[in-house]
């Protein structure tokens, strides 16, 4: 591991997060346009320094057992940042390329297709659902461009073991760097479908606030979330190759119990604790509070999107991680 490197992107790492906390603080505040007690900022950043400190003593004590070559996930993302850069952009500038591949419009295809989506439901869905959603435009599309980029990247990354099967046997790289090549390679995709999302933005003249910038960090729990679906995924598929036609199946269940198209206020109330507890709501939800009401999800909001992260990355490494091994014997 290139020590001097691996500092430098720590270092980076920490300044990315303090940048962040203080991000959501400043934001927040302004969106919420109270003033926050005294107590509920000491709170705040008595806990993010905690964190803070937790998630910077995991890294020297990862960083230590680096310099002893003991691999640990500090270990990985550091070798991940540094010796194996190259190939994973490699990887993710293939995908990208075979997914357009022989198509006429290529790239345009992620322009048209959640706006063509967009219109077709807007057509169908906006007399039963739009009379009591404020711009029902933007709302729909804020749904069907997080809904797809969600599919899009597990359904891709489900594959990236299987996929790569001939890559793996002869060659030698981080089995993680494959699912991690497909959320990437998807993500360019989900950015280039922002735009249309902008556009029609301006188009309904949806005002700009300060409280758009908080999107940034849905986006980062949103990433954390699907990267843990796609080992989880991944994983199973290596072993099990019904996973696919069972996750078309859950994929299309779990589109209509997100509100995509529909409020959440046509579901009875005793049902909606249990509707919450859906991801796809919370970070859809969260991006149409920001974008839409210009204003700052609620606290627990914040807390539902960290925790449906968490859990399901760090369950995702610990499968793929356990199982990784024995890949090579199913491929």
């Amino acid at each position: 591991m290139d020590l001097s490197k691996s500092k430098k992107f720590l270092l980076t790492i920490a300044l990315i997060y303090w940048a962040l906390v203080g991000l959501i603080f400043a934001v927040a505040h302004e969106a919420f346009s109270i003033t926050i007690p005294n107590t509920f900022i000491n709170i705040y950043w008595l806990s993010v320094s905690l964190l803070f400190i937790l998630i910077a003593s995991y890294c020297v004590w990862g960083y230590i057992r680096g310099k002893h070559n003991k691999n640990n996930m500090v270990v990985a993302l550091c070798t991940l940042a540094t010796k194996y850069n190259f190939l994973l952009k490699q990887l993710v500038n293939r995908d990208f390329k075979v997914k357009y591949k022989r198509s006429v419009l290529g790239v345009l295809w992620s322009f048209i297709n959640p706006l063509l989506t967009m219109g077709v439901q807007y057509i169908v869905f906006s007399a039963l659902f739009s009379t009591d959603i404020p711009n029902y435009a933007v709302y729909l599309l804020i749904g069907i461009v997080f809904f797809n980029f969600f599919n899009e990247a597990v359904g891709q990354g489900m594959t990236s073991i299987t996929g790569n099967a001939n890559l793996i046997k002869k060659v030698y790289m981080p089995k993680y760097i494959y699912p991690l090549a497909k959320l990437l390679s998807s993500s360019i995709n989900f950015i280039i479908t922002l735009i249309p999302l902008a556009i029609v933005m301006a188009i309904t003249k949806t005002v700009p606030t300060w409280s758009m910038l908080l999107i940034i960090f849905d986006l980062l729990c949103f990433l954390g979330f699907i990267f843990g679906m796609i080992l989880i995924l991944s994983t199973l598929m290596t072993f099990f190759q019904d996973t696919q036609f069972l996750w078309t199946v859950v994929s299309m269940i779990w589109m209509y119990l997100t509100p995509i198209f529909y409020n959440e206020t046509i579901i009875p109330e005793s049902y909606r604790v249990l509707f919450h507890l859906n991801p796809m709501y919370q970070y859809i939800s969260f991006a149409r509070i920001c974008l839409i009401g210009g204003s700052s999800p609620a606290p627990m909001q914040y807390v539902y999107c960290i925790a449906s992260s968490v859990v399901v990355l760090i369950l995702g490494l610990f499968i793929f991680k356990k199982n990784q091994d024995k890949f090579v014997l199913h491929l």
